[in-house]
């Protein structure tokens, strides 16, 4: 045991062991790196296990400190060689503490401004250190020429594996960025970036040129130092292991350059193919046709309307914006009053609603390569959902005075704010238009509760019901390709235009691709992934299990909740277009059936929807103040401040309901409640 120890560890050749820990220091990285690629494509959720994480980590820490060893070792022994005085040595070690400590102390600060005078006075404290450590660096050109090149290689690669994180950088995600404080901590590294032009494809190439270029200079430069110490040539200190450790290298690379270059061809095919199910190219421009098909942007308009919304929330008051969040709740007559009356006579409100008579046309939009579709500014479409959530307030106030002609065209202004996100391709914009269509559907059921509308507008809009749910179904599909091509968009942006928006400042990763093939192989098998999980027609068809695909099955949560939301919607429709039908029985025969024949499937689970006349469930929203106390911090005094607050109560009413089991399909018998139940429903009271 003692001698495989001892050779383990070079206990008898020290400059032999420095050497094979320098071989080891660049070649780990590279081990590292194509380990964890490797483990992406095959088994990415290996890394998703804490035990495997730790054995990883413990592993890589191992390693290190066995590097570490093999170097410092070297280092002890060359400056008890140098016959230091004990008083050099200490005011070297008193540097090194200060140096550290100033380290330290920007670690602790690094969020607050003026920092960078520590960073100077640390790095040349740190500089001195190492002058009184090892004076040699001063005499030997070898080893002055091998420090800087080792430093220099090292800041080279600092720099890409700081800006391979860059596109992470902006905005709220910053601090999520693994390299969120390299930025912060060394002030030089964004020089690199303005040297070097990263977002280029010269420039990426030409600092990986330098880096490996001063790598391999100072590896060389220290290897000599090692042999004139070991009193040997430099051919003598590349050993059987080394040699077999950069033919290992040599050979993975061409391993996964071959496995690169055959997913890249495989990637194509699954693009092409991709292609061919939509029938359509998988491109921005095709998307921008799509997205217009030859309806004019109008910026003005929306500009227009951006003020004009503007203007109408500036108007309101705290209490008028608190209570439209709370449209069915009861609260008292005085505040109703009030409320309505400044709701009806707010010029800025009916301005908006002339506005959505017509058409309404879309933005102006930047459908240009290097522009990340994923994160296109969508202002619009919130404004689609606060103008539907007004015309649905309009609509409550206009039945109360028996206004159905202004309730109706309130409602044809809700069907305005769903055709505008239907008609785009993002598939938030999916999500928004099916939002859209609860609130109106929530309208309807107001409006066949007044007993109001006449038969041939109940008609009219069973069938308008029915178009709706097949609308839902075919604009599914082309939310579908719009999600490919975004998901693609997302790809291609990342490989070339990968940074912030406006101003790029990431890594042209595609120039990349022939240095560190592990990457390209992965990110093929990535892209090969998404086409083939993509190849479906709607949401519902993605994959329900894991599928070794790391960014397919990040993306399927978000396909679920899409698919339980169209069903969601879907089913409101045939509910509310059964309500119609016994809202029609009863005026035919002059009351509600007891049940309904032919009722519309569920599309949870493939049976009819449920009907019942009688006693109903309903929870009610009731108004009403609260006292809050608050203690004054400068003056400690006790005050009370009133708030608006609404409590729920349940009771019994008389009705006729119709609901679906919804996404658990489990029959609660439409019970009201989201944490009760997740039953969905629409009633017609019985007076």
């Amino acid at each position: 045991m003692k001698p495989l120890l001892r050779k383990l560890f070079f206990w008898d050749a020290p400059a032999q062991g420095a050497f094979f820990g320098l071989t080891l220091l660049p070649t780990s990285v590279w081990f590292a790196f194509s380990f964890w690629c490797g483990i992406m494509v095959f088994n990415y959720a290996t890394i998703l296990n804490d035990a495997v994480c730790l054995a990883l980590f413990i592993t890589l820490l191992a390693i290190l400190a066995y590097i570490v060893f093999l170097l410092g070792r070297m280092l002890v022994v060359a400056c008890l060689k140098t016959r230091f005085r004990w008083c050099q040595l200490g005011v070297a070690l008193f540097f090194l503490a200060l140096s550290l400590g100033y380290v330290v102390l920007c670690c602790f600060h690094r969020c607050q401004d003026g920092n960078d005078w520590k960073w100077v006075a640390s790095a040349m404290l740190f500089v001195h250190c190492i002058i009184l450590l090892f004076p040699i660096i001063l005499t030997s050109w070898k080893a002055f020429w091998g420090t800087l090149s080792w430093l220099g290689g090292f800041n080279a690669f600092w720099a890409l594996f700081a800006f391979a994180y860059e596109p992470f950088r902006s905005g709220g995600l910053r601090e999520m960025s693994l390299t969120y404080w390299i930025h912060d901590l060394i002030p030089f590294i964004d020089a690199f970036h303005q040297w070097f032009r990263l977002d280029k494809p010269a420039g990426c190439v030409c600092i990986v040129l330098v880096g490996i270029l001063l790598l391999t200079t100072g590896y060389l430069l220290f290897g000599s130092l090692l042999a004139d110490y070991a009193k040997c040539p430099l051919r003598k200190l590349f050993s059987r292991k080394i040699r077999r450790i950069w033919g290992i290298v040599a050979g993975s690379y061409v391993v996964f350059l071959s496995l690169a270059l055959w997913e890249n061809v495989s990637y194509h095919r699954a693009i092409k193919e991709l292609e061919m199910h939509f029938g359509h190219p998988l491109t921005a421009a095709e998307l921008e046709r799509q997205f217009y098909a030859d309806r004019p942007a109008n910026p003005e308009f929306w500009k227009q309307l951006e003020t004009v919304r503007n203007e109408y929330y500036e108007s309101q008051t705290e209490e008028e914006r608190e209570l439209s969040y709370h449209l069915d709740a009861i609260i008292p007559e005085d505040i109703h009053t009030r409320c309505k009356k400044r709701f009806l006579e707010n010029a800025a409100r009916r301005k908006l609603e002339q506005m959505l008579t017509s058409p309404i046309p879309p933005p102006k939009r930047n459908y240009a390569d290097d522009q990340m579709l994923a994160g296109t500014l969508t202002p619009e479409l919130s404004t689609f959902r606060e103008l539907a959530k007004m015309g649905r307030q309009r609509i409550i106030y206009a039945l109360e005075d028996g206004d159905f002609d202004t309730a109706s065209a309130a409602l044809d202004t809700m069907d305005a704010c769903r055709e505008g996100p239907w008609k785009d391709h993002l598939s938030v914009s999916y999500l928004v238009g099916i939002a859209v269509e609860a609130f109106r559907l929530k309208a309807m059921e107001k409006i066949l509760a007044s007993g109001l509308p006449t038969n041939e507008w109940l008609k009219a809009q069973s069938a308008k019901l029915l178009e709706i749910e097949r609308q839902v179904d075919e604009r599914e599909e082309h939310f579908v390709y719009g999600e490919a091509v975004s998901c693609l968009n997302v790809f291609h942006w990342m490989a070339y235009y990968a940074g912030a928006q406006d101003v790029h400042r990431g890594l042209h990763f595609h120039s990349l691709r022939f240095f560190f093939p592990q990457g390209w192989w992965l990110a093929a098998n990535e892209v090969k992934g998404m086409a083939k999980a993509l190849r479906v027609h709607s949401f519902s068809e993605m994959p329900d299990k894991r599928t070794g695909y790391a960014v397919v099955d990040m993306m399927l949560p978000s396909c679920f909740n899409i698919s339980v939301r169209k069903k969601s919607i879907i089913a409101s429709c045939r509910i509310m277009r059964a309500l119609i039908q016994a809202e029609l029985h009863k005026r035919r025969t002059g009351e509600y059936p007891d049940s309904l024949d032919d009722l519309p499937l569920d599309p949870f689970f493939g049976e009819p929807l449920q009907y019942r006349k009688g006693a109903c469930q309903v929870v009610e929203e009731v108004y009403h103040e609260k006292e809050e106390e608050y203690v004054n911090k400068d003056t400690n005094e006790l005050y009370n401040v009133s708030e608006i607050d609404f409590k729920e109560r349940e009771r019994t009413v008389d009705a006729v309901q119709v609901w679906s089991i919804g996404p658990n399909c489990i029959n609660d018998g439409g019970a009201p409640g989201e944490k009760r139940n997740d039953d969905i429903r629409f009633i017609i009271p019985i007076p």
